[in-house]
């Protein structure tokens, strides 16, 4: 089974009439956050070509160093879609990939629990793909959503809830600390 993640593309529109719209019929779902649209919804693992056919319009996508990608490349975070007719841009966020690489990895575990912590700071891009289970904040959800794959081989994907959680962690609104006496 394929491990697949939230995905989302950040979108920056240049002009009213012509800027890249989803196909009717599309999986993937468009919504606004902080003044910024977003496109979620497709696998991690998403190939240009599948990418692209979701897209009103023709689309190029290029990789982190403007390099156009084949039909057979598999999406990254931070990857662009651009209208060619007017140039419209939206930004790739593979959800999980927070370290832009393209794979899921315990770098990404890694940094998303740290950021969590407070002791590492993720921003922009890579802050938009820590929020893997796609409910707007980075919590340990996110992180143990990866170390749950890992671990157990429990596959991540779109419809992935805490339910999906399985940690040898004790949960510590159901954990009583053991008697220690003074």
């Amino acid at each position: 089974m394929m491990l697949s993640l939230l995905s989302a593309i950040y979108i920056s529109g240049n002009a009213a009439n012509d800027v890249l719209k989803l196909k009717q019929g599309s999986t993937l779902k468009l919504y606004s956050k902080n003044g910024y649209k977003y496109v979620s919804g497709m696998p991690f693992g998403t190939k240009a070509a599948a990418l692209s056919a979701n897209f009103k319009g023709s689309v190029k996508i290029t990789d982190n160093s403007g390099t156009e990608l084949n039909d057979t490349d598999v999406l990254a975070n931070g990857y662009k879609v651009t209208l060619t007719s007017s140039g419209d841009t939206a930004y790739v966020i593979v959800q999980g990939d927070a370290d832009s690489n393209g794979k899921i990895t315990v770098s990404d575990y890694l940094r998303i629990k740290r950021h969590f912590m407070g002791v590492y700071t993720l921003s922009g891009l890579n802050l938009e793909a820590a929020d893997v289970n796609g409910d707007g904040i980075i919590g340990t959800d996110d992180y143990l959503a990866i170390k749950v794959h890992f671990k157990s081989g429990i596959k991540i994907n779109s419809s992935f809830t805490n339910a999906n959680l399985k940690d040898d962690t004790p949960d510590p609104t159901g954990y009583t600390l053991p008697f220690i006496p003074s």
